[in-house]
């Protein structure tokens, strides 16, 4: 589409998605800082747009920001995908700004300190309709300056009314370049000290390297908080976060209860009494790489993935602190529990492990749960069991279709040899 044919489109409110990553010859144009202009100016009057896509790859870093702070104001928007190159740093208020809508006129007085944090990350022009944002996807760019931008981040997620995708991958830190000037030549110095083996660090000398360790561990951000939002958000239903190399250099080891508690919104599903809006999870699709996850975590969420009435698929791939012990033996012993998952991503190179796992998951797509947990309809004598909807025709029909793979048939038997072989008679 041309520029001017765009531009437009924009004004006439006849554009639902307006797609900015391809087509960058405009911008490479002589007459780009003119376009861009009236292109901000035609987005600012526009209420049809409801899907936004921009790259900074084909407009440069001015009119990427310029453009984003203009697509931050639209009424309508739905769905927005950024991506950005190493070069640009998305303002975190602008995302702030898209997310907080839906706060804004709740009726509900936010902590002092919220409220000082909305005040130093939003930006004067705040829009006061509700947000309708479901799909939020940013692929680089989004670096945070300091733990109370990751505070506002998640303050703007938390209890977000209609988000059903969130996606912050390469998620990176910013500092001042004085600071890492100085943070590198203070860590050289320390690293100079505890490889010194030649004599022993004088007192200065060792009380040096504990300043730079805790003033180090000091600086580091959390991502608690981010997690800890998101596992707020009722409709949710897709979570992928990928952190960057420095990034995981910088932050502090997440809490084992923010790992579960982002899973645990479904480990309440039989629990009648529970008033937790955690009742009516919907996730279905969560990916973490790179977040430094371990034995620790993996074994806190295990009971809370194991219960979960919905998630369907996970990625755990690069996270190298879970031990193959651990997926060996406590995720595997869970999965054999979960009825749901059907695919599941990890770091594990194991011939023997990937053919346990495909196993299980094969069994679920073909609904192992179903089978399992309804029994067989004919061979229930128990006064007190519950009513089953299983059939011996529909466990027939599962063993057909599993009957060329010795595996499944295997662990079926292994399992629950009676009711197979009831199905058989």
């Amino acid at each position: 589409m041309k520029a001017e044919s765009l531009i437009e489109s924009i004004r006439s409110n006849t554009l639902e998605e307006l797609v900015l990553s391809r087509g960058g010859a405009v911008f490479r144009s002589p007459r780009k800082d003119e376009f861009v202009c009236s292109l901000v100016d035609a987005i600012a009057c526009n209420t049809s747009i409801k899907s936004a896509v921009l790259s900074d790859f084909v407009m440069g870093r001015d009119s990427f920001v310029g453009i984003l702070k203009a697509v931050s104001k639209l009424p309508n928007l739905e769905k927005l995908g950024l991506y950005a190159s190493h070069n640009v740093v998305i303002p975190v208020h602008i995302i702030v700004d898209i997310l907080s809508a839906a706060t804004v006129g709740s009726g509900k007085q936010a902590p002092a300190s919220e409220l000082k944090r909305q005040q130093l990350f939003s930006s004067p022009c705040s829009r006061s309709s509700a947000s309708k944002l479901k799909h939020l996807n940013v692929i680089n760019g989004l670096g945070f300056r300091s733990q109370d931008e990751i505070d506002a981040l998640s303050h703007a997620l938390k209890n977000h009314p209609t988000l059903i995708e969130v996606g912050l991958l390469d998620l990176d830190c910013v500092s001042d370049r004085e600071d890492s000037n100085s943070n590198d030549k203070e860590e050289e110095q320390d690293n100079m000290i505890g490889h010194n083996s030649e004599h022993r660090p004088s007192h200065r000398q060792q009380h040096h390297h504990a300043v730079v360790v805790a003033k180090r561990q000091a600086q580091r951000l959390s991502l608690d908080p981010l997690f800890h939002a998101l596992s707020t958000i009722n409709n949710l239903e897709t979570v992928d976060i990928t952190l960057s190399t420095r990034f995981m250099s910088n932050m502090k080891r997440l809490s084992n209860s923010c790992i579960t508690g982002l899973f645990g919104r479904g480990d309440r599903r039989n629990d009648n009494n529970s008033k937790s809006n955690n009742s009516s999870s919907n996730l279905l699709d969560v990916s973490l790489w790179h977040v430094r996850l371990d034995d620790g975590h993996l074994r806190a969420a295990l009971p809370a993935i194991q219960s979960h009435p919905t998630l369907k698929f996970l990625s755990l791939r690069s996270n190298p602190n879970i031990t193959q012990n651990a997926w060996r033996s406590d995720f595997l012993k869970m999965l054999e529990h979960n009825y749901v998952l059907v695919s599941v991503y990890t770091d594990m190179a194991c011939s023997k492990f990937d053919k346990q796992l495909s196993t299980l998951l094969k069994l679920n797509q073909i609904g192992r749960g179903t089978l399992m947990q309804d029994g067989i309809e004919a061979g229930v004598s128990d006064d007190d069991a519950p009513a089953t909807t299983t059939s011996r025709d529909d466990w027939i029909g599962f063993l057909d279709r599993i009957s060329h793979d010795v595996d499944s048939v295997y662990y079926l038997l292994r399992t629950d040899p009676v009711k197979v072989l009831f199905a058989v008679d």
